[in-house]
């Protein structure tokens, strides 16, 4: 089926929706092809002033083939945090070397991410990046982000020191430094706290060791809103003060060889996708009771909490007669609620609600996974095949 373009508030027009939805049965996901390219090639366009620059993808946002096959083809690599999603990557086209192995071996010259000594594989692996974790406060021009003394994750600079010297003396070719903290933070400070803390490690790095890491990783430092009206950081923007801290802090110390990585998630394919589910029926409580024919575990941050995407009806304007809802799905959980408190026009069933930036996939469900559906560049809406439920089972 073809369907037209537009520039409206989701990738489709109201009207090109609607007649998918006469096509397509809800609950279904629609993402969008020429969106999730373009979304690489400006993150290469943002760090391309940096050579060898590489974004791993996490795996575990988005295990559709398709979609992996599609940023392996866009030189993106591969972030696995076990060997389902190892093998996964390795199917859909990311050769080793652009495989980054969180705490396992993966191939021969894949890198491997190490949270501590302990950490450490049978063997000294070619390639390693040394999760790091200072400690203290992650800050940025007079911005507190986080108390890092709070995150499990990463080794104190003296233990990653340590593990550096020995790589070194057992022939690793390869040493890098990782930070990982915040995963959506969307201050635009964020992403430079994160470069300036690696930057100024590397400099303590060469002091103390008398060579330089190779790597270093930014982690998701560069996140996206769910929430219409506002947006993340500007990739551009960001790639260009991280740039700044670049030449500030490495070029003077004559460590300008060092290569910048990425592993965004969400801000690669989250805005690239919509999640669609049909009105079955509406209770009159406390609050209106919105209930569709998606179950709560098909869609990403549902649950107790309750999603935080922008949710529309479709073709019908928020403007005037709006009051609060809870959508709740299909779903024997007495509190399977996708959203609650949210501010709708008036809903009646059969109505389509369109939940935005929804391109992350649940990382488990005991339901059956909602339809997924790509939008070509071409225009043409094709379906997308999940792994084989072993495959998902084991991620």
């Amino acid at each position: 089926m073809k369907t037209p373009k537009d520039s409206a508030c989701t990738f489709l027009s109201d009207r090109a929706l609607r007649a998918l939805v006469k096509e397509l049965p809800t609950p279904f996901y629609l993402y969008d092809e020429a969106g999730l390219r373009q979304t690489v090639r400006e993150l290469h366009d943002a760090f391309g002033w940096n050579c060898g620059y590489r974004q791993y993808f996490p795996v575990r946002l988005c295990v559709l083939p398709a979609i992996l096959r599609m940023l392996a083809d866009e030189g993106c690599g591969a972030y696995c945090d076990n060997a389902a999603e190892l093998a996964l990557a390795k199917r859909c086209g990311f050769p080793g070397e652009r495989i980054l192995c969180a705490g396992f071996a993966g191939d021969e010259g894949s890198p491997v991410v190490l949270d501590g000594a302990f950490d450490q594989p049978p063997a000294p692996p070619k390639r390693v990046l040394l999760r790091l974790n200072p400690g203290g406060k992650l800050t940025y021009d007079g911005q507190n982000f986080a108390s890092l003394d709070r995150f499990c994750l990463g080794m104190p600079p003296e233990e990653a020191h340590m593990l550096a010297r020995q790589f070194r003396l057992f022939g690793t070719e390869e040493i890098g430094l990782l930070f990982q903290a915040l995963t959506n933070e969307l201050h635009p400070g964020y992403a430079p706290a994160v470069a300036q803390l690696l930057f100024e490690a590397v400099c303590a790095f060469s002091d103390a060791l008398g060579f330089a890491p190779d790597v270093c990783c930014l982690g998701d430092c560069l996140a996206v809103s769910d929430r219409s009206g506002t947006s993340g950081s500007s990739l551009s923007g960001s790639g260009a003060e991280i740039r700044r801290l670049y030449e500030q802090l490495l070029i003077p110390k004559g460590l300008g060889s060092v290569r910048l990585s990425t592993t965004l998630g969400r801000r690669q394919v989250a805005p690239h996708a919509v999640f669609v589910s049909r009105v079955r029926a509406v209770r009159q409580r406390q609050k209106r009771l919105v209930l569709l024919d998606a179950a709560c575990g098909q869609l990403a941050d549902a649950g107790p909490v309750a999603c935080r995407h922008h949710i529309r009806v479709l073709g019908k304007p928020a403007v005037g007669g709006c009051s609060l809802c809870d959508i709740a799905g299909r779903t024997s959980e007495p509190f399977g609620y996708l959203a609650m408190g949210r501010s709708l026009p008036e809903v009646s069933a059969g109505d389509i609600l369109v939940f935005q930036a929804a391109g992350v996939m649940p990382e488990r469900s005991l339901y059956e996974p909602a339809a997924q559906y790509l939008l070509r560049e071409d225009g043409s809406v094709v379906p997308l095949d999940l792994p084989d439920t072993a495959a998902l089972t084991a991620l």
